[in-house]
């Protein structure tokens, strides 16, 4: 069941970038994530994690806690827009 998964999100990765859809997805969502704050959350959050003076902490440990907190904070308009523009993109692929 991975392998099929994996195989999937391959091609569509693939059909993505030959279509340029890939690109200018991303461009669209830093901009979003940007625009409502998003970046300033994370920053806070890794801030947040790294001022215990007791502990040093390396770059995967802070990685490892802030990851599910910052998937957490994208807001759901974000994740909406993005699947609607993958949607209608990969549609248009579709019909030609």
């Amino acid at each position: 069941m991975t392998n099929k998964k994996y195989d999937c999100s391959k091609s569509t990765n693939m059909v993505l970038r030959r279509a340029n859809l890939r690109d200018s997805c991303r461009e669209r969502v830093k901009l979003r994530l940007i625009e409502c704050g998003w970046r300033d959350q994370v920053k806070m959050a890794c801030r947040n994690y790294l001022n215990d003076p007791n502990t040093k902490h390396t770059f995967d440990e802070l990685v490892q806690h802030v990851t599910p907190k910052a998937r957490e904070l994208v807001p759901i308009a974000v994740k909406k827009e993005l699947l609607t523009d993958l949607q209608a993109g990969l549609t248009e692929l579709a019909d030609l």
